[in-house]
C-alpha cells in the first residue's frame, strides 16, 4: 500500500489490502456489479464520517437496473458527465469504461477520494431523512451552477478552515456564507486528499 496518513502506510492497511484485493477478485470471479465497501475502505474511510455511520451498509454499483436508469437519465439531461451519484446506501459510478466490481477502485487514492465525497451525500440524506428531503435541498442547489454549487470557496474565505465536516453535515451557511451540500462533500474530500495524499 502506497498511502496512509503523512504517506505512511501502517501494517493494518497493508493486510486489509491483501484482504480487499481478494475480497475484489472474488467479486471479480462471480461477475457482481453490487459491492459493499472492502475491509480497507472502510478503515481508511472512517475517520471521514460521523462514529454512528454504518459504513458496512453502503453498496457500490456499476450495473443493474438502478444504475442503468440513472446512466440513461445522466446522458439525457447532463450529456453523460455525472461521474457518480448516491441514492438511498448506493453509490453509483457512472463513468465510462469502469471493468471493476462495484466501479471503484477501492485500492486507489482517488477513487477512494471520490467516494468520500459520495458517501458524505449518504451520511447528508441520513441526517435530514432519506433521498427526498435531501433532494428538496440539492436540487435547487444543483441549478445554481458550477461556481456556487462545487469547491471548498465558502470555507478557504473563512476565519478557519474546518479539519472535518463532523457535525456539520448539512449546515446551510458557514461563517456567514451559503453552503451547499456539494460544498460540504467538497470540503470532505479535500480534508480525506489532505490526510492521506502526501508523499
Amino acid at each position: 500500500m502506497s498511502f496512509g496518513p503523512d504517506g505512511v502506510a501502517s501494517e493494518q492497511a497493508n493486510d486489509l489490502v491483501a484482504v480487499s484485493r481478494d475480497e475484489v477478485e472474488n467479486w471479480r470471479r462471480t461477475g457482481l456489479e453490487v459491492v459493499p465497501l472492502t475491509a480497507f475502505a472502510r478503515h481508511i474511510l472512517a475517520s471521514q464520517f460521523p462514529t454512528e455511520f454504518d459504513l458496512t451498509r453502503v453498496r457500490l454499483r456499476s450495473g443493474g437496473a438502478l444504475w442503468q436508469t440513472m446512466k440513461s437519465l445522466d446522458t439525457l439531461f447532463n450529456r453523460g458527465r455525472t461521474a457518480a451519484m448516491a441514492l438511498g446506501w448506493s453509490v453509483l459510478d457512472l463513468r465510462p469504461g469502469r471493468s471493476i466490481p462495484g466501479g471503484f477502485d477501492q485500492l486507489n487514492l482517488h477513487d477512494l477520494a471520490l467516494l468520500v465525497h459520495e458517501i458524505t451525500h449518504i451520511v447528508q440524506q441520513q441526517h435530514v431523512g432519506g433521498l427526498f428531503p435531501f433532494l428538496l435541498r440539492y436540487a435547487p442547489e444543483y441549478s445554481l451552477g458550477y461556481e456556487k454549487n462545487y469547491g471548498v470557496k465558502p470555507f478557504i474565505e473563512s476565519a478557519h478552515v474546518p479539519d472535518s465536516i463532523i457535525g456539520i453535515e448539512t449546515i446551510r451557511e458557514f461563517e456567514g456564507r451559503r453552503v451547499t451540500y456539494d460544498n460540504i462533500a467538497d470540503l470532505n474530500r479535500a480534508i480525506f486528499l489532505n490526510r492521506y495524499g502526501k508523499r
